[in-house]
């Protein structure tokens, strides 16, 4: 291990390797198939990179986001590690350069999609290449238990037709037991060596607030929390949602999602690692990869979908093992919307059986003709036709794509145009007399699209056009004639949707996998609310799902610290006077302020507080006011 210590000083300037990361490399060293469980900000990528310093050859990398891939090779080269990436990112040019510089030998690391190592291409080019060893990154979306979950992972294997003696190494940050044995079996790995990291964080407070006053709640976090944190949300235009009313709030904060332009997202990225912004707030896009050791704390607005996603996120804070926070903010129709939204809204064999026929029947296509056929159609007409929940209809046609039988020519989540609004509000009054249609359609906009002054949103001018009675072209020849003026930001759907057909056979659906992917989200969403109403201690709870057994609770979550112990702990206690001094000193407080001050108590809790600091005289009410006793003071 001499020589990978020395890499290790030489590329990195540590001295030592952190814990597991030295057992993980030798095991490479000696050629052995390897699983790595290194939870978030263990160092499992320096696992693989120092041993393809070492051995001869290129070591391919399969890794599932090309956001992950460019951060890790902008890493490398940084440090004058011969590293790159191979996706779809790059132009012919940009792709040739990397290919000759493969075919040289001069690269000792070389980062590619799953898709790409399917390439006939790309698999000829790698007969003729010395190849050291194969890397899986983010191993656990070969499993369809896990909540990344991507089809081709379980192709990677087939590698070994062309390298058998190919040794392999799979590294993730989330993976129970059924995930674990899914790694083996798709990689087919030979007696592969298992280390596990302990997924223990010793230095992150877990907490869960229910609270009907979540943006109060909040607010008051974002107080108590200092240095750099990330925000979770599930929907785009959540993220733009809040940023705006932290931004009015007085909060240093920029949302961030996929919708946004990469350059764009690029400059939020950066301004946040720079600490030019204190809080991210994002979809899940954001953070896989990102190497930013200093965050104090990651909240979850929105509810996550497993433990695994959960986990995975919270692990973003306190890296550089200080202390830091996790806490999940919820309230009861939270736990409602991510039931309907992932359980109500899958579609089963019937839903999706009917949604193709009504395909059939609304563009007027022959079910016997079995030649591929091609048109074009106004998906928002055909899930007002389908009679299905419109966000199943969604899901239907996305099934459909999945299994071959259709093919569209865009993504469907490009169904959408987009519009901002950049004139003031006070112009609509300006055009009521001068320009009615325009006055009309704008007035519907803003009433239906609350974020279209702040971002890009989302809009249907199909819908627009049903509540107005203003037909569809008009309403995109007004947007066109705005858009020209520069009154507004608008961008049309790309193009008519074309649909394909490109087979009729229903057999390719399969119901089974269907009702395992059912059961395999209700379990995962059944994981989070056990953990919310869990009632012993937060990170024993994650420890037991991974697997892991420790004796002892942590001693720093929520319930560790008895913050929901009827009695209280006199820390707690004097912890909560304490806020309640700084309130007083600060604010006109009234109650209700009062009634939220200690973020991790619902409000039911923060009274009881209240009443026992008026039982032992420490406070008394002037009005609707708080004041400290003045044998206190």
């Amino acid at each position: 291990m001499k020589r990978a210590i020395s890499i290790l000083k030489k590329f990195w300037g540590y001295d030592k390797f952190l814990p597991n990361q030295e057992t993980i490399i030798r095991d490479i060293l000696e050629k052995k198939d390897t699983v790595a469980l290194i939870p978030t900000g263990g160092g499992k990528s320096l696992c693989y990179q120092v041993p393809a310093l070492i051995l001869e050859g290129t070591c391919i990398v399969i890794s599932p986001l090309i956001a992950l891939i460019d951060d890790q090779i902008q890493r490398l080269k940084s440090l004058d590690i011969p590293a790159e990436g191979l996706h779809s990112g790059l132009d012919k040019i940009q792709q040739n350069i990397v290919l000759k510089k493969l075919e040289s030998g001069r690269l000792k690391l070389l980062y590619i999609s799953p898709e790409k190592l399917q390439s006939k291409s790309f698999r000829n080019l790698l007969r003729t290449i010395n190849l050291s060893y194969i890397s899986v990154d983010e191993a656990h979306c070969i499993s369809q238990w896990g909540y990344d979950f991507r089809p081709q992972y379980q192709k990677i294997a087939n590698i070994k037709e062309l390298f058998p003696d190919i040794h392999i190494s799979a590294f993730t940050a989330t993976a129970n037991k059924k995930i674990l044995d899914d790694i083996i079996k798709y990689l087919e790995l030979n007696n592969p060596a298992i280390t596990r990291g302990s997924f223990l964080k010793g230095n992150i407070t877990f907490a869960v607030i229910e609270t009907e006053k979540k943006l109060k709640v909040l607010s008051l976090l974002l107080k108590e929390f200092s240095g750099s944190g990330i925000i979770y949300m599930r929907s785009r235009k959540g993220t733009v949602f809040l940023a705006d009313y932290l931004a009015r709030n007085g909060e240093n904060v920029m949302y961030y999602h996929a919708g946004m332009d990469s350059s764009e997202r690029h400059n939020v990225q950066l301004k946040w690692l720079n600490n030019e912004i204190r809080t991210i707030i994002s979809t899940t896009a954001f953070g896989m990869g990102i190497d930013k050791s200093d965050v104090r704390f990651v909240l979850h607005f929105d509810l996550p979908t497993s433990i695994e996603e959960y986990y995975q996120e919270a692990g973003r804070a306190g890296r550089d093992g200080k202390k830091s926070n996790a806490v999940v903010l919820y309230n009861k129709n939270d736990l409602n919307v991510l039931h309907k939204n992932n359980i109500d809204t899958f579609p089963g064999l019937r839903d999706i059986r009917t949604t193709y026929y009504n395909l059939l029947k609304y563009l007027d296509i022959d079910i016997s003709n079995k030649s591929n056929i091609s048109k074009k159609i106004d998906l928002y007409g055909f899930f007002n036709f389908n009679g299905i929940d419109r966000f199943k209809s969604y899901k239907c046609i996305g099934e459909l794509e999945r299994y071959g039988l259709i093919i569209l020519n865009i993504p469907i989540r490009n169904i959408h145009s987009e519009l901002k609004i950049n004139f003031e509000a006070d112009f609509l009054e300006k055009i009521k007399n001068t320009d009615k249609t325009a006055y009309l359609i704008f007035k519907e906009v803003i009433l239906n699209y609350e974020a279209v002054f702040i971002t890009l949103t989302s809009i249907s001018e199909e819908k627009i056009s049903k509540i107005i009675n203003i037909d569809k072209k008009e309403i995109i020849e007004v947007f066109e004639n705005y858009k020209k003026k520069k009154y507004i930001d608008y961008k049309r759907q790309k193009s008519d949707f074309n649909i394909s057909f490109v087979n009729k056979d229903f057999a390719l659906i399969n119901e089974d996998e269907l009702i395992f992917r059912k059961e395999r989200l209700e379990n995962n969403i059944s994981s989070i609310f056990d953990y919310l109403a869990y009632s012993n201690c937060r990170q024993k709870y994650i420890l037991a799902y991974f697997g892991e057994k420790i004796k002892k609770p942590c001693n720093i979550c929520d319930i560790c610290q008895g913050v929901y112990d009827a009695n209280y702990s006199r820390n707690r206690l004097e912890l909560f006077t304490q806020k309640i001094d700084d309130l007083i000193f600060d604010y006109n407080t009234d109650i209700d302020d009062l009634a939220y001050v200690d973020t991790f108590l619902n409000r039911n809790k923060n009274i009881q507080m209240l009443k026992l600091l008026f039982k032992k005289e420490k406070l008394k009410t002037m009005g609707n006011k708080i004041i400290k006793s003045k044998s206190d003071e």
